[in-house]
């Protein structure tokens, strides 16, 4: 694997697994404002910037690769739980 397309995997993983840190940021004895920044950029910010670059590094034929699998298999699990 690239060093490029490692990268833009590390990019996309960062990007999803973000919001899962916002809990271990609301135990913190950190002021209220900060607490609520904090939060926001890993739910909102984050994920987006990451997005980006890690479409940026990967290309457009590996994003596409990507989603096409996601859906594929969403697809599948609507099909199975509709049955």
């Amino acid at each position: 694997m690239r060093p490029r397309e490692l990268s833009g995997w590390l990019f996309l993983a960062i990007g999803c697994l973000s919001p899962a840190l916002i809990p271990f940021v609301l135990v913190t004895n950190w002021p209220v404002w900060i607490k609520a920044g904090a939060s926001s950029l890993l739910a909102l910010g984050l994920p987006e910037v990451c997005i980006l670059l890690a479409g940026f590094l990967l290309g457009r034929e590996t994003l596409d690769r990507i989603w096409r699998t996601v859906r594929s298999g969403l697809h599948r699990w609507w099909a199975r739980m509709r049955s």
